[in-house]
């Protein structure tokens, strides 16, 4: 089955049959929405009120947390070979996982990885960043972990590229360091968000259904204008926030409510 993402851009939620291809006979039931990327911090309230009225699809995105890792500095040797390790990164939020390239014998590698991340508790969840070998059967070299809160707390939710140092459970590591950049921007539910005028190609969808054009409707009007008059005066700092996220991320939930016959 196949849905024209377009077609979602004009549009608070979609509630469709799909018929199936490559069968005899079947459809799929599929709820859709689209979504904004906000980096106010106001935002938040407004999606959290929006999935309390959906609690029975299960828990829902907030939140999507940029992580840009650019390099690792002054990994050390394996102990017995004095070999360089073939370095990667591992990049997790609770259960979700991303996975850098591998490098070959490289102490200082330049990974310029990005990774996007769903977030459906960005003020409770962890991030956390593990340097791993693969020249030793992926053994963890050192390991990065930062409360998403820290990065929701900052100004423009963001924490400008950095260098944060490495720990190890095994042995002390010094001067190992992981550079990376870290932004946090809060889904607003439709294509044309008031809180950042954002293009379709700087948006992207969350799982909802049809009851989430309800939902909407009963946030409350004094939040909506107050972020509606923060946002006015950070159009162009949020424009510059995104510059690292994917224009095209959309995230699809299907609920299949026809079995193929």
């Amino acid at each position: 089955a196949e849905f024209p993402i377009n077609t979602l851009t004009d549009k608070e939620a979609v509630d469709t049959w799909l018929t199936l291809k490559d069968v005899k006979k079947g459809s799929i039931n599929v709820c859709l929405q689209y979504f904004s990327l906000s980096t106010q911090k106001s935002a938040l309230d407004i999606i959290e009120q929006t999935n309390n009225k959906m609690t029975k699809y299960g828990v829902l995105s907030k939140a999507l947390l940029v992580v840009y890792i650019d390099r690792c500095t002054n990994l050390p040797t394996l102990k017995k070979t004095h070999r360089e390790p073939n370095p990667f990164c591992r990049i997790k939020v609770d259960a979700i996982e991303r996975k850098t390239q591998t490098f070959e014998s490289q102490t200082n590698p330049s990974f310029e990885h990005i990774s996007q991340i769903l977030c459906s508790n960005p003020i409770q969840q962890q991030l956390t960043i593990e340097v791993c070998d693969a020249r030793s059967n992926n053994d963890i070299i050192g390991f990065f972990q930062l409360p998403i809160k820290q990065i929701f707390d900052t100004d423009s939710m963001t924490i400008d590229t950095q260098a944060f140092p490495l720990r190890s459970l095994s042995e002390p590591l010094d001067n190992v360091t992981v550079v990376v950049r870290l932004s946090l921007h809060i889904l607003f539910p439709g294509h044309s968000s008031p809180l950042n005028q954002l293009s379709s190609s700087n948006s992207f969808r969350s799982v909802d259904s049809n009851t989430t054009a309800n939902a909407q409707q009963s946030v409350s009007k004094d939040l909506l204008n107050q972020v509606l008059h923060e946002d006015k005066t950070s159009t162009q700092a949020t424009t510059s926030n995104l510059q690292q996220v994917d224009k095209s991320i959309l995230e699809f939930a299907f609920r299949i409510a026809h079995t193929l016959r």
